[in-house]
């Protein structure tokens, strides 16, 4: 709880690293580095996140121009499924 508003509590959520754990409360390192201490009076619940999915890499202009990309999407349309004659998958 980060404090009381119009007599309402008012709640907050801090993400990072639990680094410590204490008599007098908890100490948080957030992803900028920052440290921040939390008493166990204002603690209401705490959960255990997972760490973000890896950025996907970005489309666009490093991977590849547009019109380079749609020219091989057409070819690979044009030769159709993979295998020759007879192969599964094949033209017949």
């Amino acid at each position: 709880m980060l404090e009381i508003r119009d007599g309402r509590p008012v709640f907050g959520d801090i993400l990072g690293l639990l680094e410590s754990w204490d008599d007098q409360g908890i100490t948080v390192r957030r992803a900028d580095g920052e440290v921040v201490r939390v008493p166990h009076a204002a603690l209401v619940a705490g959960k255990t996140v997972p760490p973000p999915p890896p950025r996907r890499r970005p489309r666009g202009p490093a991977g590849g121009r547009p019109a380079e990309r749609a020219g091989e999407q057409a070819d690979q349309r044009a030769e159709g499924p993979a295998g020759g004659p007879g192969e599964e998958g094949g033209a017949r």
